[in-house]
């Protein structure tokens, strides 16, 4: 789950994330993520990587894994922001979480992606509770907007773990620089997953998702956006377009498929839209645009070229 993002400000200033397994963990017997940060000054040919501090036991934290990694300048260039989740996938009495600890977290550098100071958005213990992919954007007036899936599961019976509930999509917004963030609130139906926020020039907050009428998953998709126009206080909910969802693994293959959208803004407030699409018995990539601030879309088109196949 690799990403990486350019400094608003200066182009040869690249910050890229990855789910990092470089580190051996005694108190799970195995290798997990450690949420290291790349970083070049010199527009890529050169790097150095560093992991965020105070969040994996590999860098003195207590979290076992970290994951889901995604970045957010602010306008000015000024700071940039580094989201995540964090969890145990076993108990560690050491530190004081349970196997079912689980955060949102967000580290913030003010030079460069160089060092790193680290907060969370919240963090849990319940056994019933999992928050899953994250993403982060930062407004013009610099107010900080972090949004995941928050996954509900039943209660746990003696046959193992309960089952899934729900997983609504959650924001919690920070107007201090990311010191300290307001308890998250829902903005999406029952079984969504895949959010994406991204804020206008004017400041209107969009964030779009991928919903479904049952639990995640299942066929029937449709591509949403929630947009609020006073900093979060309210939402509107508006559909995009139906979403034909790949199959996951996909044939032949054997790794995670999904086709949930992905959005960005212009600085003229337009929304842009892409998503993986399954079409005629092959994925392609389609997309669409809004120019009148999410209330309605172009026709979703592919963009993809597949080559010809002969004999």
């Amino acid at each position: 789950e690799t990403t990486i993002s350019v400094d608003p400000t200066s182009p040869n200033n690249l910050v890229g994330g990855a789910n990092d397994y470089r580190y051996f963990l005694p108190s799970e017997g195995r290798y997990d993520g450690s949420g290291a940060a790349y970083v070049s000054h010199d527009g890529g040919a050169s790097w150095t990587n560093t992991f965020i501090p105070g969040v994996s036991e590999a860098a003195g934290g207590t979290y076992q894994g970290l994951g889901d990694p995604a970045f957010a300048w602010d306008p000015s260039g000024n700071a940039v922001y580094y989201a995540n989740i964090a969890f145990n996938r076993v108990a560690n009495p050491a530190t004081g979480h349970s196997a079912f600890a689980s955060s949102i977290v967000v580290s913030k550098s003010v030079n460069k992606g160089d060092t790193w100071t680290t907060d969370f958005v919240i963090e849990s213990d319940d056994p019933n509770v999992f928050h899953d992919k994250e993403w982060i954007g930062v407004a013009p007036n610099g107010d900080v907007y972090v949004t995941w899936a928050l996954f509900r599961f039943q209660p746990k019976g003696k046959t193992g773990l309960g089952g899934y509930e729900a997983s609504p999509i959650v924001f919690s917004k920070s107007t201090d620089g990311g010191q300290t963030w307001s308890e998250p609130r829902g903005i999406s139906g029952p079984f969504a997953q895949f959010s994406t926020p991204v804020i206008a020039p004017d400041g209107t907050v969009y964030v779009s998702y991928e919903e479904w009428n049952n639990p995640v998953g299942r066929n029937g998709g449709r591509a949403m956006v929630a947009r609020s126009t006073n900093g979060g206080a309210t939402w509107t909910q508006h559909l995009v377009a139906r979403v034909n969802d790949l199959p996951s693994p996909l044939h032949h293959g054997a790794f995670r498929a999904a086709s949930y959208p992905v959005m960005d803004v212009d600085d003229q407030g337009n929304l842009h839209m892409v998503w993986s699409n399954w079409q005629g018995g092959s994925g392609d990539i389609v997309y669409t645009r809004s120019t009148n601030r999410a209330a309605s879309w172009s026709r979703p088109v592919t963009i993809n070229q597949e080559a010809v196949k002969s004999d």
